[in-house]
């Protein structure tokens, strides 16, 4: 992976989770289609906030890539990394397709 790839996906996921590939890819854009309740975070001070259905509506529809919940399959795969002793539950893991999705992806996670 060149570097300018890995910081995209680095900045993505500083906000929003981690990369996804393999077979799982396909299945969780197809659960994707359908957000159908609020969901609850963590935020980065270890408050809760919600995150209402609309809020996450408006962020998957600004982004060329995609975005992955909780309960979609592929989440876990997507959320983890290449060293095992990090086990992070990201509310939401974005896609990032370009600059302006990780541009997208980080406003909404530090709004």
């Amino acid at each position: 992976m060149d570097r300018r790839a890995f910081s995209k996906s680095v900045l993505c996921a500083a906000g929003m989770g981690s990369l996804l590939g393999g077979q799982g890819l396909a299945t969780a854009f197809k659960a994707m289609a359908q957000i159908n309740s609020d969901l609850e975070a963590t935020t980065r001070t270890g408050g809760k906030t919600v995150l209402e259905q609309a809020t996450i509506k408006e962020l998957k529809s600004s982004l060329r890539g995609h975005l992955l919940l909780p309960s979609n399959d592929g989440y876990d795969e997507a959320r983890s990394i290449w060293n095992g002793m990090i086990d992070k539950r990201p509310a939401l893991i974005a896609r990032c397709l370009g600059a302006a999705d990780v541009r997208n992806a980080v406003d909404f996670a530090r709004s």
